[in-house]
This record gives C-alpha cells, structure tokens and sequence, in this order.
C-alpha cells in the first residue's frame, strides 16, 4: 500500500493486480454484507473527502505506468454526488493516430445522409480517416448528383443487391478496406461532440484485447437510444437504457461510465479491421438483424472485447431510412445458435430482470 493513496489503497493495489495479470473473475453472488458504521465511506465519501482525489490519482498512475494517453476527471454528477467514480479523456495524438474508414451503406436518403457526413466534417477533431460511402440501389438524380460534386469529400462504392441485406452489405464492403480501424455507421447517424472518434479510437488503447468499440446513441429528443446491448432482454437482445433521460445515471451509473459489453450496435462501431475478416464478418443468415450482436459475440469467441464508451455521442434517427420491422425467422435462428449464452449475459447480472432494458431486479417469477 502507498499512503499517497490513503483511503482507496485497496483501489490502487487492484490496478497494480490488473497490470500483471488478466486472471480476474466476478462471482455473482452475495457472499458478504458491507458494513455501514458512522465515519465509513459506506455510509457517505464525505467522512474521508480525500478518497475522491485519490482514487483520480490512482488512476491516472495506472494510466501513466501503462503508457496510456488520457486524463481521468470526475463527471459532474459524480462531483454533485460526491462518489469516487472517474472517466477517461483520451487526447491526441493516439498512438500513431491510425487510420479510421467510415463505412456509410446508404440507399438515397439525401436528408439523412448529408446531414451525417457534414456533422463528420465539420465536427471531427481526429483527421486521419477517410469516409467511404456504400450506394446499395439509389434511384434519385439528386443522389447521384451529391455523389459526384462531393468526391473529394468521400469514396463512393456502388454495390446493387435484390434487396436490401444489411449483412451482405457490409462484408461485401469490407473486402475494400485496410485500414487498422473500421467504423461501421447508419446513415441517420449525426455527430454531436467534436472528439467523438477520438475517444472511440483512443478506447483501443486501454487494453490490446480491445476488438470494438461502441458510443452512446441519442434519439432526437436527447434520450437514450443505445447504451449498450444486453443478451436475453426480451428473450433475445436489447438496448441498455433505452428511452431513459441522456444523462441519467441508470444502475451502477453504467450509461456515463467506460464499460465492458457482450455486444453494441454496428450503428456506430468501431471495430478491428482485421478482426472483422477473421471471423467472416456479420452472418448471411442475419441479413436484417441481430447481425451486429452476433459480430461482436464472434469477437468475443476471439477473447476480444467489446467496450462501450459513453464519450462518443452522436444522434440516432433509428431506422428512418429503411423499412422498420421484426424478424422473427432471424430471431430463432440467432437464439438456437448462441443458445444458452443468450440468457447468461457475462456483462449482465444474473439478479437482474430480461423483461425490461432498465436493469431493475428479477421478479419473483422470473
């Protein structure tokens, strides 16, 4: 122990635990009861207000011996709520700042898509990627138009299909890419804070088994769309948190803090390259959905990692620019193949409801 660390010593010597080995394990069940006596930070941080500064010092020592570029801060709700709970800001320049394409499959959608790439432009603090647009049957002249005044702005790849197959869109596309990073993204996707891809490409640099990286997704009006997914919600998969207020601190404050996740939305993801050939992209089976989730369950065969950072924040008009529905066929297939790991979510706790996204406790009959 390091006095420097008095009152979260513990906190420090499991950071120094973590550095030399990945043999760490959860065990989802109560074992003890913490105690909560007068001067205990069980009780309120207050009584030991060193703890908070720290554990921000511990931390950010982690981070230097890791040779990790990013400042820890307190978020403001934690500093309202006085709790020792931290976020990581990455900075540029990140490693080498590798090469980021944006994949944009698009059928016209005009009004979404040049509102999705001029957010990129314009609010894009990290310069080194390309933007590569995926033209999956547009009909309008005014599309075509926009293509060809814009081609200094982006790559256009025409790829025609009998209809529209999310999943054999993007695999097909990806044989064109080579580039260290991919990020797969929805044409009705609008960036909102400028170090959006800094923080999603500074995540990979927390630890080498990172494999994709998703962000916190907005609907239009500033609730919560995606916040990572969940296995078994709704016997199959859901979002975390869906439709709770944008800076709601929802259980465990998982919607504001870096996390780990069994899989996040291919909306927005910034996946590994190489590791998205590897595993032979996204399922032809899940054309419509589920694709996503079953990627990241790949990477996940791979000991890869997904991680959710809620420091990228882009808006989501979910679905606007094609047909809405469910998949019922799609839906059996991707439970009957990852089975049993659909209802123990390794990221979720096992005390937890599968009846709703807010991660409130199990009903009795559950």
């Amino acid at each position: 122990f390091y006095d420097k660390y008095k009152s979260c010593q513990d906190y420090d010597l499991i950071l120094r635990v973590s550095e030399i080995t990945d043999k760490i394990k959860h065990i989802p069940k109560i074992l003890y009861h913490w105690r909560s006596i007068p001067g205990s930070t069980a009780m309120d941080v207050a009584f030991k207000p060193e703890q908070q500064t720290n554990g921000q010092l511990a931390v950010q020592d982690h981070l230097e011996r890791r040779n990790i570029k990013a400042v820890v801060e307190v978020p403001e709700f934690a500093e309202k709520l006085r709790l020792s709970l931290y976020n990581l800001k990455f900075s540029l320049p990140i490693k080498e700042n590798p090469k980021v394409t944006i994949l944009i499959p698009t059928k016209d959608g005009l009004n979404y898509l040049k509102p999705c790439i001029d957010s990129i432009i314009e609010k894009t603090d990290y310069t080194n990627y390309e933007i590569v647009v995926v033209n999956n049957n547009s009909e309008e002249k005014e599309t075509f138009n926009y293509f060809k005044k814009n081609s200094d702005k982006f790559k256009v790849i025409d790829l025609p299909t009998d209809k529209f197959d999310f999943a054999y869109i993007h695999n097909k596309a990806m044989k064109n890419i080579n580039t260290k990073y991919t990020l797969l993204l929805n044409n009705d996707v609008k960036v909102i804070n400028k170090d959006w891809l800094t923080q999603m490409v500074g995540t990979f640099t927390i630890s080498p088994d990172v494999g994709a990286v998703g962000a916190k997704l907005l609907y239009e009006d500033k609730t919560l769309q995606h916040a990572g997914v969940v296995l078994g919600i709704h016997t199959t998969a859901g979002h975390a948190f869906r439709a709770q207020p944008e800076n709601s601190i929802g259980y465990m404050f998982f919607p504001q803090v870096i996390r780990n996740y069994s899989a996040c939305t291919a909306a927005c993801l910034l996946v590994d390259t190489d590791l998205y050939k590897k595993v032979g992209g996204m399922d032809p089976k899940l054309a419509m959905a589920y694709n996503d989730v079953d990627l990241c369950l790949k990477f996940g065969e791979k000991n890869r990692r997904i991680v959710y950072n809620p420091n990228a924040v882009l808006f989501h008009y979910e679905m606007k620019s094609r047909t809405k529905g469910e998949y019922p066929g799609e839906s059996t297939y991707f439970r009957k193949k990852w089975g049993d790991l659909i209802f123990s979510d390794p990221f979720y706790s096992p005390h937890l409801t599968l009846r709703a996204n807010n991660f409130s406790l199990k009903e009795h009959d559950e």
